[in-house]
């Protein structure tokens, strides 16, 4: 049996975007791991790591994640196919229990996800990851998403707030130097 040239050519063209849509996550975020639906992915990691996963999603497809944390303070980024952070959560549970993050895709594509020690001379411990819901999102889907907007606008007024005294207290020590030691007010 003979091809034409004009036929493999054809192949070649259905063929050849196949073949780079299935190599792409490897191009893009080469270190990533591809994280599936059911399967835990239990890791060690020291302070100061990072550790890429990747996970192919649709628009309007809902997906959260949970790590639960074995010793060791982790922070979960979602990041979306343009490079673009949609997510980082941080709760205030230190080095033990669950991480969740959740995010409703806005395009197809593959969405990052990294697991972070902030923390570099954390000791080495252990996380599990696990994606918990993969699925078209719901209208209790959007509203797990807008408490956890919510909540993560909280977390970032609370830590501007912890910054404000210490800029207060910096600003009154300066003014003390410009009055001789006094604090004037106006």
């Amino acid at each position: 049996m003979f091809i034409r040239l004009d036929q493999y050519k054809t192949r070649g063209r259905i063929l050849l975007p196949i073949l780079l849509l299935m190599l792409w996550p490897a191009a893009v975020h080469p270190a990533a791991q591809r994280l599936e639906a059911g399967k835990p992915v239990l890791r060690e990691m020291p302070g100061g790591e990072t550790h890429k996963y990747v996970v192919s999603l649709e628009p309007n497809q809902y997906l959260q994640i949970a790590a639960d944390q074995k010793g060791i303070d982790i922070v979960i980024k979602l990041i979306d196919p343009a490079g673009k952070v949609q997510v980082e959560m941080d709760s205030p549970n230190n080095t033990q229990g669950p991480e969740i993050a959740s995010l409703i895709a806005g395009q197809q594509g593959n969405y990052l996800i990294e697991i972070e020690s902030l923390i570099k001379t954390a000791p080495k411990a252990q996380y599990e990851l696990l994606i918990d819901s993969i699925r078209t999102a719901t209208e209790q889907d959007r509203k797990w998403i807008e408490g956890q907007t919510t909540y993560l606008e909280g977390q970032r007024l609370q830590s501007e707030e912890k910054r404000i005294p210490e800029e207060e207290q910096s600003c009154n020590s300066r003014r003390r130097l410009s009055f001789g030691g006094r604090l004037e007010t106006r």
